[in-house]
């Protein structure tokens, strides 16, 4: 035989922070003298402890060491039952050591801390901020987030007043706030209220800050209106001093040239009227000799002419002919749109890159999470600047993205339906850094099937 090892049959409560003790006996059962080493194991081993760590006993001696307990006050350790033991174990006859185990009640503790994202919002007619609600506590905690304006000045709040935030996270609200007057015109006023974050139980917290309202029209819309009505001016100057003139000249050109066409043509009616009239008058003359005479020397004189006439309509047409045709060889060059470059264009490798985890989760006990994960199959380092995260089911539960192990940011799954963000500054994920997506699911027989969209580049 070996020893034999008694603990307290009443459970020990501690408060996280607090210190509280237990005494183990142990009894030598064995027939020779011997020296018996105790130590913990279990999932305590961090905080507590046994002292004395070593006991000489002789056959059948009973000796006490004294268990201290001592958890930090960290959301590390989680509110309720904690299980440890106690080994003792014989130098003489190692067969003959022994366990005895025993449960610890950690109480819980609340400690909320909350932070604004940016601290001063900026708009004319709204502001925008996002409300960072740290749960330092040891258990779940539902928080009210309302703003407080003490000189009524602005009304604010936010689409989910109430959200559930678990230990050791963060959980951004989105928060804004309204001017109740708005100005077109003057400087900037500063309006300053007051972001109450309150737990279900413990203490509030009060984070002051301010709106800095903008008048509604853009400074720099009296320079552009002053820069526009002088293109104005210009146009009106260069118009009158420089288009306007080269316009009239143009339209005097067109004038005269019709007017002179009108001419030649006004010319040749009256030529050939003349001669009609006189072909008239030879015809009805009296006189038979004048007028045997005259038709022989009208015919000669009327034939000649013709034939002067239809000679030098022939040679004009002729030459105009000739003249078109040489024109026409000596003046048309090939304009074939054949013989014009073709328009091309390329397009490097693009750096853009977006993906999307879905996490099939069974329901669960709190704290505990299915996770889904991606990495870049390139090697390249992600930079994510839009987040989207989808549970169109309504389930319940927590949903962290992480970077590897590290927790960035936490959600409540009921707090939301889809819920996007963009980052200015991009979150970086370092070749070989998975992005991964951990969902703890709280609903009642059915899973949970969350997802998240990351948008971005890879470089």
């Amino acid at each position: 035989m070996g020893a034999s090892t008694l603990l307290p049959a009443e459970q020990v409560a501690v408060e996280p922070g607090q210190t509280e003790t237990c005494e183990v006996q142990v009894r030598n059962t064995g027939q020779v003298v011997d020296r018996f080493v105790l130590d913990v194991v279990g999932d305590a081993t961090s905080w507590v402890t046994v002292e004395p760590s070593t006991l000489n006993l002789f056959p059948g001696e009973t000796k006490t060491a004294t268990v201290t307990f001592a958890p930090p006050r960290s959301p590390d350790v989680l509110a309720g039952e904690v299980g440890y033991a106690i080994r003792v174990m014989s130098s003489e006859d190692v067969e003959g050591s022994s366990v005895e185990e025993g449960t610890i009640e950690v109480l819980e503790y609340t400690e909320v801390a909350a932070e604004l994202l940016p601290r001063t919002s900026r708009g004319s007619r709204r502001g925008k901020q996002q409300v960072a609600v740290d749960n330092k506590g040891n258990r779940d905690v539902a928080v009210t987030v309302r703003v407080f304006d003490p000189d009524d000045q602005l009304v604010g709040g936010t689409k989910t007043p109430t959200v559930v935030t678990a230990p050791g996270t963060a959980t951004l609200v989105k928060l804004r706030v309204k001017p109740r007057k708005s100005f077109l015109r003057g400087p900037t006023k500063t309006l300053p209220y007051q972001v109450e974050v309150v737990p279900e139980r413990g203490e509030q917290v009060v984070v002051d800050s301010a709106m800095v309202q903008d008048q509604i029209l853009p400074k720099w819309l009296p320079a552009a209106m002053a820069l526009a009505a002088a293109a104005v001016v210009a146009l009106v100057v260069l118009w009158f001093s420089v288009f306007k003139p080269v316009v009239s000249s143009t339209a005097r050109q067109v004038a005269q040239q019709e007017n002179a066409s009108l001419s030649s043509q006004v010319s040749e009616a009256k030529q050939e009227a003349a001669e009609a009239k006189q072909q008239v008058e030879a015809v009805t003359n009296p006189d038979g000799n004048a007028q045997g005479t005259q038709p022989g020397a009208g015919s000669g004189q009327d034939g000649s002419s013709d034939g002067d006439a239809q000679a030098g309509s022939d040679g004009d047409a002729a030459t105009d002919g000739n003249g078109d045709a040489n024109g026409n060889s000596s003046s048309s060059p090939s304009t074939s749109g054949s013989n014009a470059p073709n328009a091309s264009s390329s397009s490097g490798g693009s750096s853009a890159r977006d993906f999307r985890i879905q996490v099939d989760s069974a329901p669960g006990a709190v704290g505990t999470y299915t996770t889904n994960s991606y990495t870049s199959p390139d090697g390249k380092t992600l930079l994510i600047t839009d987040l989207i995260l989808e549970n169109p089911s309504g389930d319940k539960g927590l949903l962290q993205i992480r970077r590897g192990t590290t927790v960035l940011f936490s959600f409540g799954l009921e707090n939301f339906r889809d819920l996007d963000y963009h980052f200015v500054k991009p979150i970086e994920f370092k070749a070989g850094s998975p992005v991964v997506v951990a969902v703890s699911c709280q609903n009642t027989g059915t899973r949970c099937s969350p997802a998240a969209y990351f948008s971005g580049s890879a470089g």
